[in-house]
């Protein structure tokens, strides 16, 4: 695990001012290191050293430091005799001095080492790793977090953004039980770093402990930590236990539980959780198979009032109402018992089987799709779909608090991550710099989805506005372009990706005043074809979806700049939904991967071509509807 950062100010040592002629040259640490563990007018000391068998422990926190030494504090006031001048020093000299100290303070001389990197930093106060360094030592092997948290805050002046330091200065607070200052300590981390997963788990702990009123957000954290570590099965239970408790959310609360048991089947806990669960919701004969098998595991959840809740218990058999037979009557009522315990363990496996029976693979496990125009439309609603077969997403959009609330929204409904970016395609500088700044898991893009896209204006050709004519090509073309030039190049180095357009029956056949869209929409289908050309040799499929009228848009509505009344041009037919073209894509996604669905032309049944539409009314739709 990472190590965090703590903010609180710290006094630099400060360098003396001397006299020109008595100034004394610097140490050479390489020559004697324990020459250099002493500080002329302050002696350490390693009076009261509590040993290892006495080491001391916060039960407020779940984060343990031991405590071996008493701290070396930084003299304020060096000896008035030394002129203490910082020289220029190599990043290698620095770490070697760290690794001695270290390893000196491992072999049980930590008062050594400590007086030896409080030696090195009065020499060299602004160096960050000898500060972190000395922080980290102290925290280590001495019950004085005040002091290794004021170290810490001088080393975030000289590096504010780093995330060892930040974790480290949430995880003192914590003992401290400064649980504001960790909570922000964390909260910068994540600002800094936002799939930091150590962060996001200690958070999660902090918030549910500490501030009850901010429940929501701990569970998000927890989940978050579950995301980013999928070996943290304690994130992934803390998250079950808040819906189940806290959130009132049963159902998904018993399959974040299942996921728990998946990844641990000998937790502690999570079968009995199961068992209250399915209680509460009239479920007992399968709470009782839970409480069995949560009893199995841990035998102290068996208790008189449980095994009364959970029905568990032997029936009693009547004694032989003759004396002589009572022998024969013992005798058989151990064999029904044998037989009903028997038949229990035979229903526990049988159960534990139907349990443990691995559920259908998701067509999106495990891959990584990227969508444009993402905050509405036919974004949207792909991006809602994928999200509900498996994929992991990265959004795209010029709306930033739209792609918040859905990556929210998808976020609490599907175990998936999401990576939102909030940037103008027409920007290709914008477009690298996003791409390029995904981590490395991130760029395995498997399938780029350009759907950004609009239609500006509705004049004939000498009546355009220039700037409608630029908003469109810049979009619908170059934006297209850019985003495919980032990804394809990453797609090149895997040998494998899908690209799927987003084009549109104006692509196919223009329409009068439509010019320019439709000039821009045919330029797509043409830059489809030869996309495929280039990169059929490198195992990448590119595929286009070209629809025609499509509600639940934006599209009139920005064709006609807002003029909501002009956009009303759904009410006397049944066009296409968002949703049907989102099925159009995965079905083309989901093709085995020798199959390339190279074009889907789709349209509403009242739709016959660009212009033709029977526009005798929605009724017959009624009960679709």
């Amino acid at each position: 695990m990472e190590e965090p950062i703590l903010e609180e100010k710290v006094e630099e040592v400060p360098v003396l001012e001397m006299e020109e002629e008595e100034e004394i040259p610097q140490p050479e640490p390489e020559s004697n290191f324990n020459s250099h563990f002493e500080f002329e007018e302050e002696e350490l000391s390693l009076e009261n050293q509590p040993d290892e068998s006495e080491t001391s422990s916060t039960e407020e926190s779940d984060l343990e430091i031991v405590t071996e030494v008493q701290e070396q504090e930084i003299p304020d006031e060096p000896v008035e005799s030394e002129v203490l001048e910082e020289e220029p020093i190599t990043d290698a000299q620095i770490q070697t001095w760290i690794e001695t100290a270290q390893e000196v303070a491992s072999a049980g001389n930590a008062q050594e080492s400590l007086n030896s990197l409080a030696d090195y930093i009065s020499f060299h106060p602004g160096n960050f790793d000898l500060r972190y360094a000395y922080a980290a030592l102290l925290a280590q092997y001495t019950d004085n977090q005040a002091e290794s948290i004021n170290q810490l805050d001088a080393a975030l002046e000289i590096e504010p953004e780093n995330e060892n330091a930040l974790l480290l200065m949430g995880q003192l607070a914590e003992l401290k039980q400064d649980f504001l200052l960790a909570k922000n300590s964390y909260e910068k981390l994540i600002d800094i770093n936002d799939e930091n997963a150590d962060a996001y788990y200690r958070l999660g702990m902090v918030i549910a402990a500490q501030f009850p009123d901010q429940v929501e957000q701990a569970a998000k954290y927890f989940k978050k930590a579950a995301k980013y570590d999928e070996s943290n099965v304690d994130a992934v239970y803390r998250y079950a236990s808040l819906l189940a408790e806290q959130l009132e959310k049963p159902k998904k609360a018993i399959k974040y539980f299942e996921k728990t048991l998946k990844a641990n089947t000998k937790h502690p806990f999570a079968n009995y959780d199961l068992a209250v669960l399915y209680h509460k919701m009239g479920n007992k004969e399968t709470a009782r198979e839970y409480y069995l098998r949560a009893i199995k595991i841990n035998p102290e959840l068996k208790t008189p009032e449980n095994d009364k809740a959970f029905e568990y218990k032997i029936t009693a058999y009547p004694e032989s109402a003759v004396a002589h037979d009572t022998i024969e009557a013992l005798k058989q009522s151990i064999q029904q018992l044998e037989e009903m315990l028997k038949a229990q363990e035979e229903e526990v496996a049988k159960q534990a089987e139907v349990l443990e029976t691995p559920k259908e693979k998701l067509p999106g496990e495990g891959k990584i799709a990227l969508i444009t125009g993402a905050t509405s439309g036919i974004g949207r609603a792909t991006a809602t779909l994928f999200a509900e077969n498996g994929f992991d997403l990265i959004l795209t959009g010029r709306r930033k608090e739209r792609l918040d609330d859905l990556e929210k929204a998808l976020e609490s409904e599907y175990d998936i991550k999401i990576k939102t970016l909030d940037f103008d395609v027409r920007d290709v500088k914008e477009v690298e710099r996003a791409i390029e700044n995904l981590n490395e898991d991130w760029q395995a893009i498997d399938i780029l989805i350009n759907n950004a896209g609009k239609a500006k204006g509705f004049h004939p050709i000498h009546e355009g506005k220039l700037e409608h004519w630029e908003e469109m090509i810049d979009t619908n073309v170059k934006g297209l372009l850019y985003m495919t030039r980032v990804v394809a190049s990453l797609m090149v180095k895997r040998r494998k990706g899908h690209i799927i357009n987003i084009s549109s029956t104006a692509g196919k056949e223009v329409y009068p005043n439509g010019n320019v869209y439709c000039a821009s929409k045919f330029a797509v289908e043409a830059l489809t074809k030869g996309m495929r050309l280039d990169l059929h040799s490198y195992n990448i499929r590119v595929s286009q979806v070209a629809p025609g009228h499509v509600e639940e848009t934006e599209f009139a509505l920005v064709r006609f700049d807002g003029d909501a009344e002009r956009a009303r041009i759904y009410e006397d037919f049944k066009p296409l939904n968002a949703s049907d073209v989102a099925d159009a894509i995965l079905w083309a996604i989901t093709r085995p991967p020798h199959v390339n669905v190279q074009d889907i032309l789709l349209m509403g049944t009242q739709q016959a071509g660009v212009t033709i539409i029977d526009r005798s009314g929605r009724a017959i739709f009624e009960e679709e509807e």
